[in-house]
């Protein structure tokens, strides 16, 4: 059974000034389009990046990454 994620990450990003350009940077992509395309679908996200986005944003990851179900 395939789960859709709730994604939150442009909604924190947003609220803390930071650009699409910051986010890429800050997670390793080597350019824009590869954070554009998590922000737009983050259920193929790795794990070590999830975990950098929760500290980044003083979270719990499924703070950022939930399950539409539980919304």
């Amino acid at each position: 059974m395939e789960v859709k994620l709730q994604n939150r990450l442009k909604d924190l990003r947003v609220e803390k000034g930071y650009t699409q350009q910051f986010m890429a940077d800050y997670l390793g992509y080597s350019g824009v389009s590869g954070y554009s395309e998590l922000e737009r679908n983050g259920d193929n996200i790795d794990l070590k990046k999830a975990i950098k986005l929760s500290k980044l944003f003083d979270v719990e990851i499924n703070e950022i990454f939930l399950p539409q179900e539980y919304k």
